[in-house]
């Protein structure tokens, strides 16, 4: 063959108290049942720009994957097991066409769906590649599929009699030997996957409603298996023992499609692999595993890794630290990993709350019992599925250790070289309870000439901006009374509510005013048009803002230079830091906490800031000497040559959103001050559940003035008493 060398309440805080209370316990790591752990070996090589997009293993743990370069689209490489360098397969298909579509047949030869656009398709051709490397067969089936509105080939499979299986969103088509239509099928929901079971040689179809389908090869049928389990999102193929082995969060699990539960075989993170950045894995016949990860797609960087069982005592031993979280974002993983490569001490354990077919919100509801129990990980993530509310109660019920005593005594790192008001926003009376490594700056953005140089939108410019434009343009875009009610309320709370002595001050004009306004706004929340936007009907939209790059995307959709404003506020600071993927925090009875610190100690570091803060939508980091670093990085401008050969400015990255195509730029100097200036300006986000119990009061009452039920006056006077009777009972149950 011809080949190329190439490279994220106060209300129940009475049973929280309780169950802590007879929870004081040391609490040992649990061992697991098996007496064998998956070892991994690593091979790591690198692409550069012909970054794999597709991937699939052989029987025997080689890995065919696609590539697409500067000059190229679709280019195929084959990296045989145990070899150091993948080749390149010459497989005839132009600089132009892409593959998009990767599968084995029956008979283990590599399928390959090839297809290059201008506006529409002009040319889909299917190839087929055997084991060595060379082209047994190659299709043209443009003409079948040229007049279908956005054909595209996203799963294949062959049969043992040749023939072809294409999905197509709801189509399958089934095409001959010879390259000739013989059926299509009409499905309800799209194909997400197409796979082959090794024991019973059956062709399954993974749908985009969570269940697997049987095609039937004799009939081209398609039969709907019952199961008990929900198919999501992850990466399906055939199973060694089993119909199923998939990998779904952090995850591989194995079963058969009529089983109650699936079998969990490993955890990735324990084995030191990024399940985000993994393409394919297969298990092969002697049990081992081999997994194939993208770990930097902006640098090509690959890596194989072969899994082998091996018996726990023959493993060096770590002190294990668990981790739980409702959902493992692909950051979280990526950290764990390198935690677990670099630290000789420690080893973190991912524990994931919604495996298998479980629910996000019964996942959720048990890590919070867990913790309220006694039974939690050690480390704890109170992002996804946690509210203000609930960190509030945890907190009272004394859950969360203080991270304060670690600051102080930790000498790689020094609080004064962080955003201390970001690290405020979990702080509680001198007690720091949780960290975010990464955030999102949050607040209002509009155009320069209407926000002028107000750092913060009080009250009473919000009331005449509304009079002003009433009945000509819409304030807030997104924002109906509902939203705009709990806004105002909740950045304007200190003004009613006294914190010391508890009292209510609800009748005042001040807030008569919040209902006033946010009763002009509409029942929905309504979204605008780019045209609506860019012609001033709208004024203000919700901006987050997740690095200094992010200005350019308002300044696309409002056509002009804008500026970023807080939330209408009592007070100087109406910009808000809120998580972007994690909050970390420490279980107060963990007997690891020394690693628990260790770990967050690590993400606070240097290095893996500055690595958060290069992965793409993933926040903010905390350190202020890295955000110097990143702004500095956005200043710096790349070019290009055009088609004549002059050199003109490169775009960094794009973002395609719906129809729109927004490319961003180096960052001026301008921009990046005002960015710094921005998060000096972040308020204290921290709530706390009181604060939650009172927004709910006022959001009930207030709903009868909305109506024309009673006026604001009477819902006011409604609130000032059912608050202070909510203040006055909580006071005393806590006290």
């Amino acid at each position: 063959m011809n080949k190329k060398t190439g490279k994220e309440k106060i209300l129940f805080l009475f049973f929280i108290l309780a169950l802590l209370a007879g929870c004081c316990r040391k609490e040992e790591i649990a061992e697991e049942s098996s007496e064998e752990v998956y070892i991994a070996e690593y091979q790591i090589f690198q692409m550069g720009e012909n970054s794999p997009y597709l991937s699939v293993f052989d029987e025997n743990g080689g890995i065919f994957f696609a590539g697409c370069g500067k000059d190229r689209n679709g280019q195929l490489y084959f990296l045989e097991a145990g070899q150091r360098e993948p080749e390149e397969i010459e497989t005839g298909i132009s600089a132009q066409t892409w593959i998009t579509g990767m599968n084995l047949d029956r008979s283990g030869n590599l399928l390959l769906a090839c297809s290059q656009y201008e506006e529409n398709l002009e040319l889909f051709e299917l190839k087929k590649v055997s084991a060595d490397g060379s082209v047994i067969q190659s299709l043209d089936l443009t003409e079948i599929f040229r007049n279908i509105p956005g054909f595209e080939a996203g799963c294949l499979a062959g049969d043992g009699q040749g023939n072809y299986y294409i999905g197509d969103k709801k189509k399958l088509y089934l095409i001959s030997p010879e390259g000739k239509l013989i059926n299509t099928l009409e499905m309800e929901v799209s194909i997400e996957d197409l796979f082959w079971t090794k024991e019973d040689n059956l062709l399954f179809a993974r749908l985009s409603n969570g269940t697997i389908a049987e095609v039937r090869e004799d009939k081209f049928t398609v039969k709907n298996l019952d199961s008990h389990m929900k198919f999501g999102q992850g990466i399906y193929t055939g199973g060694k023992e089993t119909e199923l082995l998939y990998s779904q969060g952090d995850a591989l699990y194995a079963c058969n499609v009529k089983d109650e539960e699936p079998n969990k075989v490993l955890n990735w993170t324990d084995c030191n692999i990024n399940s985000a950045c993994l393409q394919s894995f297969v298990m092969l016949e002697d049990g081992r595993i081999a997994a194939f990860s993208v770990q930097n797609e902006g640098q090509g960087e690959c890596e194989v890794a072969l899994l082998t069982k091996t018996p726990k005592e023959n493993v060096p031993e770590k002190t294990v630290i668990t981790y739980g979280c409702v959902y493992p974002s692909s950051l979280l993983c990526a950290q764990v990993v390198r935690f677990n490569k670099l630290n000789t001490q420690y080893h973190v354990e991912l524990k994931q709350y919604t495996e298998g077919s479980m629910d996000i919100n019964e996942a959720k509801d048990i890590l919070r019992m867990d913790i309220l129990s006694g039974n939690a990980p050690d480390l704890l993530d109170i992002g996804v599925g946690f509210s203000e509310e609930d960190h509030f109660a945890l907190i009272e019920a004394g859950a969360l250790e203080d991270l304060t005593p670690y600051f102080e005594k930790e000498t790689r790192i020094h609080r004064e070289d962080y955003l201390e008001q970001v690290l405020e926003v979990y702080q509680r009376e001198q007690a720091l309870y949780a960290i975010m490594p990464t955030f999102g700056l949050y607040g209002l953005v509009g155009k320069e000439e209407v926000i002028g140089e107000r750092n913060i939108l009080s009250l009473e410019d919000l009331t005449s901006l509304y009079r002003e434009y009433y009945g000509d343009k819409k304030l807030v875009q997104g924002f109906g009374r509902r939203k705009m009610l709990e806004v105002l309320c909740q950045l304007n709370m200190d003004r009613f509510v006294d914190g010391q002595t508890g009292e209510c001050h609800f009748e005042e004009e001040s807030f008569i005013q919040i209902l006033e306004l946010a009763g002009r706004f509409g029942r929905e929340d309504k979204q605008a048009g780019l045209e609506q936007v860019r012609n001033g009907e709208v004024l203000f939209m919700e901006a987050s803002l997740l690095s200094v790059s992010d200005f350019q995307y308002y300044e696309y959709l409002f056509g002009e230079q804008v500026r970023i404003i807080g939330y209408p506020a009592d007070g100087e600071n109406g910009l808000m830091a809120l998580p972007c993927v994690s909050v970390l925090s420490m279980n107060k009875q963990s007997q690891n906490k020394e690693g628990v610190w260790e770990f967050i100690c690590f993400l606070l570091e240097e290095d893996q800031q500055a690595e958060l803060g290069r992965s793409g939508a993933q926040g903010i980091p905390v350190k202020r000497s890295v955000i110097e670093e990143l702004c500095e990085e956005q200043m710096e401008i790349e070019y290009e040559e055009d088609e004549e050969g002059n050199l003109q400015e490169r775009s960094k990255t794009s973002w395609k959103i719906d129809d729109m195509v927004i490319k961003y730029y180096a960052v001026t100097r301008q921009e990046a001050d005002y960015f710094k200036e921005l998060l000096e300006q972040i308020g204290n986000s921290c709530d706390t559940g009181m604060r939650q119990g009172l927004l709910t009061i006022i959001q009930e009452e207030a709903e009868a003035y909305f109506e024309g039920v009673k006026p604001a006056w009477e819902a006011a006077r409604v609130i000032q008493n059912r608050a202070q009777n909510y203040i006055n009972e909580t006071a005393s149950h806590t006290g």
